[in-house]
């Protein structure tokens, strides 16, 4: 490759420039580099600025939250029953008090407590537009199978009993 002669001045002025500039220990700062830096420099301050911003604030909300004390309610606060949820207990609950009256204390929390979860599925499944009849009933079937010493046959026949009165309930629904 052969050079220009303007190149081979441009390139010897560099030379001689970066021998003045080490010997000095001073960089002259290029046009174009002097605004990106300062463009860098702008950002950054912008950057801590807004760090200390949001410290202060997080300080702030901090201390408002802690020097205001939340009131705790007395009553532990249940969500209300829809007509729905309320029918559908309604009808899990039926011709079962004798049962549910023979069983032990452990025995009667469990039940309550897979009763109040199957009652919320199955009143998820009514709301549906679409009915799951043999969903409700391996729901209601597994919530019975937790009475101790209960009789398969009669299982099956209160699982089937329920649910017929549950479909019911959705076929009111859909009439009005």
């Amino acid at each position: 490759m052969q050079f220009s002669q303007e190149d081979k001045k441009l390139n010897a002025e560099k030379q001689h420039q970066s021998i003045k500039e080490s010997e000095t220990g001073r960089l002259k700062p290029e046009p174009g580099r002097v605004e990106v830096e300062r463009d860098i420099e702008r950002k950054t301050e912008q950057e801590d600025v807004t760090k200390k911003e949001k410290d202060r604030s997080l300080q702030d909300t901090k201390e408002t939250t802690t020097a205001v004390p939340q009131p705790t309610p007395s009553v532990p606060v249940t969500p209300s029953k829809t007509a729905v949820r309320q029918q559908v207990e309604n009808i899990l609950e039926e011709d079962l008090q004798e049962i549910y009256q023979r069983m032990d204390d452990k025995s009667k929390k469990r039940f309550k407590n897979e009763g109040e979860k199957t009652a919320s599925k199955i009143e998820i499944l009514l709301i549906g537009t679409r009915v799951k009849v043999n969903s409700i009933f391996k729901l209601i079937k597994k919530w019975l199978r937790v009475i101790p010493g209960v009789n398969k046959y009669f299982l099956e026949q209160e699982a089937k009993i329920k649910t017929d009165k549950l479909i019911l309930i959705k076929k009111d629904q859909d009439q009005e």
